[in-house]
């Protein structure tokens, strides 16, 4: 083996362990924004309604009113971020419940409840852990 080969060789041996870590690192920086992206955004601070499109956040909803019991009974949503008929329905349910308009839309006043509510109870500790999970996801603070 000539100089010349020798340094190549010795070159390319050492740069492996750079090229592996650049890769390594560029795909835990990838891996890392989608959830600094999510972590941004409070569902709180937005309204939805029938047809809304942010899924997570209305699993949030979904989740919270499957936990708070209403007029003595529990939702029983599917919790597949879709705000449909039924959703809107337990919305109206909670709302009403609740002494708030019902118009089937989460806006500022029905987060406020959803996240503090007045007459609606998580009725025992497995409803109230699941509630909880899902209000401070949504971005329900002091809770």
């Amino acid at each position: 083996m000539t100089v010349r080969q020798t340094t190549k060789k010795s070159w390319l041996v050492r740069s492996i362990p750079l090229v592996v870590a650049t890769f390594v690192l560029s795909g835990f920086v990838m891996m890392m924004q989608p959830a600094q992206a999510s972590a941004a955004v409070d569902c709180n601070d937005q309204t939805f309604r029938t047809s809304s499109t942010y899924k997570t956040c209305v699993k949030y909803i979904q989740t919270m009113l499957n936990n708070l019991m209403v007029n003595g009974r529990f939702a029983s949503l599917a919790v597949d971020g879709y705000f449909g008929s039924r959703t809107t329905d337990a919305v109206r349910n909670f709302q009403s419940w609740e002494g708030i308009g019902r118009d089937g839309s989460v806006g500022p006043i029905t987060w406020g409840r959803l996240c503090w509510p007045k007459r609606a109870t998580t009725y025992d500790k497995y409803h109230y852990d699941r509630w909880l999970v899902a209000a401070r996801a949504a971005g329900c603070s002091n809770v």
